[in-house]
């Protein structure tokens, strides 16, 4: 507003003092309103500057922010979760306007106050020469506005409707570019296959997307041209006022640039509210995901773990299915490890080993039945309780890009790093001869994805999570097929100390390795989720039954 009324003045004091050029006083006062009217055009662009600034500045704390919020929640609602496609599709929803639609519904209300503002100083100007003038242009502007936010409610339906195809279409990009799927792709010759599938799932999204796109930019040139009609009549009236001397040459560049100024305001004006509106749509999506609660209790509410395992733990008429899953995992599953020995669990792939590992960690609760730890039972203890005293390797454990001291302490991160224990659990996985070939031993970063980090085996990965494992020092030891990925030499050594290691302690071995399961102080079969039967290596080796053909095949393999 002020620019616009400063060029009205500076314009007729040019014209006044082009018809008296010896007039020192006009002349003088030409360079003043020059002068004032560049600094006030300077103010204008330091404030934009400004204001760039604070939009950046504010643009990285609403992402760490929004992250935080969305880290917090996704480590602390239940596994089950992870289970129900539903929760994919909101957390798909929510990841992808997380970084910029907050900020952007703070950034679309600064503009809708700044239009709102300068609207009506330009408004007030406009009236002064005819109270009809601003209401044309509000009437000129306001079909568009009526079309934004229709295409935005399009929009976003569309979108909705569309999350599962972006989320297929980003699984596709994944494989194309995560180096695990890199050499099945190429050994396989699956590269075109994922590529075209790819420019396939791309093309009937994208079609889709540019259908509304389409349609919206015809709505929006109609609009337009409805708006420049207006705009027309608006500039013609200044005009025929000015032919009659009615305005000075400055008033009509000011009135020009008004109605100019006007117009694109009350269009910018309409496009705030419009994306106001598009962004608090999309923003349900966050506010849906962060609402998200554990449908367990709190961590910390509950009973201590018992100190000095007594008794053992037992699983006493368990059943369990996986959400939305109609097959049972276990079924009427009993087994008692005493408290202070070694348990093996054999038996085939899907007999629901690996479920009761996770049964046994809180991480989902048993639809019928009772897991009882020293006659406890599990429910009733505190969850953090429970998982700060069982060490597990889980059979898909996890391989952090971080450093190798890093991988070990994240076994009990509730600790120090204590460099000592650190190694001393190294050695107990047999994987310190090997740390210290890395280049920089326990700093080496791990994964050969970032400067000087180096991969290794999937046997030696292996040792590091039972290394992990190990660290921790827990009452209770779960190894879910600790030795899958490692050779006879290497399995060997590590069961020959096992013993030592776990002296004292509870520990649980999964494995299809009958060599490390006949160190066992007692061995479970299970066969169709159930318990088919159980005994010492001896006394099942004598009952010639599942435990006895299963070894002696396994036997059969190494005469």
């Amino acid at each position: 507003m002020a620019t616009v009324y400063l060029l009205k003045v500076l314009i007729d004091a040019v014209t006044a003092a082009s018809g008296a050029p010896d007039d020192d006083k006009a002349v003088r006062y030409v360079l003043w309103m020059v002068l004032l009217t560049g600094l006030v055009f300077l103010l204008s662009t330091l404030t934009d500057s400004l204001k760039s600034y604070i939009q950046l500045k504010l643009q990285q704390y609403f992402y760490d922010s929004i992250f935080q919020k969305i880290h917090q929640t996704t480590t602390s609602i239940d596994v089950a979760y992870f289970e129900d496609d539903a929760y994919y599709n909101l957390f798909s929803r929510a990841i992808q306007n997380a970084d910029s639609k907050p900020l952007q519904i703070v950034e679309s209300s600064f503009r809708l106050l700044q239009f709102s503002i300068s609207i009506l100083t330009l408004g007030a100007l406009l009236v002064s020469l005819h109270w009809s003038v601003p209401l044309l242009l509000l009437i000129a502007a306001l079909p568009l506005g009526i079309a934004k936010v229709y295409y935005s409610n399009a929009l976003h339906q569309w979108y909705q409707s569309n999350t599962q195809a972006e989320r297929k279409i980003w699984d596709t990009h994944d494989v194309l570019t995560n180096a695990y799927f890199s050499r099945e792709l190429r050994v396989n010759g699956l590269t075109m296959y994922f590529r075209s599938l790819f420019e396939r799932l791309r093309s009937e999204v994208r079609s889709g997307y540019l259908s509304i796109i389409k349609r919206r930019a015809i709505v929006e040139t109609f609009c337009l041209l409805f708006a420049a009609v207006a705009v027309f009549g608006a500039l013609g009236y200044i005009s025929l006022q000015s032919i009659a001397g009615i305005l000075t040459v400055g008033g009509l560049a000011m009135y020009v640039m008004a109605i100019h100024r006007g117009v694109s305001f009350f269009q910018e004006l309409l496009k705030s509210l419009a994306e106001l509106y598009e962004n608090g749509l999309y923003i349900t999506y966050i506010q849906d995901f962060l609402a998200l609660e554990p449908r367990d209790k709190p961590l910390d509410e509950g009973l201590d773990f018992p100190r000095n395992l007594s008794q053992g733990i037992q699983f006493k008429n368990v059943n369990f299915s996986y959400p939305k899953s109609s097959r049972a995992a276990l079924k009427d599953f009993n087994i008692f490890i005493p408290a202070g020995k070694t348990v093996a669990i054999v038996g085939a792939n899907g007999a629901g080993k690996s479920t009761m590992v996770k049964l046994l960690c809180g991480l989902y609760s048993a639809d019928e039945g009772e897991i009882l730890i020293d006659g406890v039972e599990i429910k009733e203890l505190s969850r953090r309780a429970l998982r700060e005293n069982l060490g597990v390797l889980f059979q898909n454990f996890s391989r952090y890009n971080f450093s190798v001291r890093e991988n070990i302490w994240f076994g009990d991160p509730h600790k120090p790093m204590d460099d000592q224990r650190i190694q001393d659990a190294a050695r107990k996985a047999q994987v310190d001869k090997m740390i210290s070939r890395l280049p920089y031993e326990y700093r080496t970063v791990l994964g050969r994805i970032y400067d000087n980090s180096e991969e290794i085996s999937g046997g030696e990965w292996q040792k590091i999570g039972l290394a992990r494992t190990f660290f921790k020092d827990s009452e209770v030891v779960i190894l879910d097929e600790p030795t899958a990925a490692l050779d006879p030499d290497a399995e060997y050594e590590i069961f020959s100390l096992f013993s030592e290691i776990v002296k004292d302690k509870t520990a649980i071995i999964i494995s299809h390795r009958f060599s490390s399961v006949r160190m066992a102080d007692y061995i479970y079969v299970l066969n169709d989720q159930l318990v088919e039967e159980h005994g010492t290596h001896a006394e099942l080796m004598t009952k010639k039954g599942m435990y006895y053909r299963m070894f002696s095949k396994q036997a059969e393999a190494y005469v």
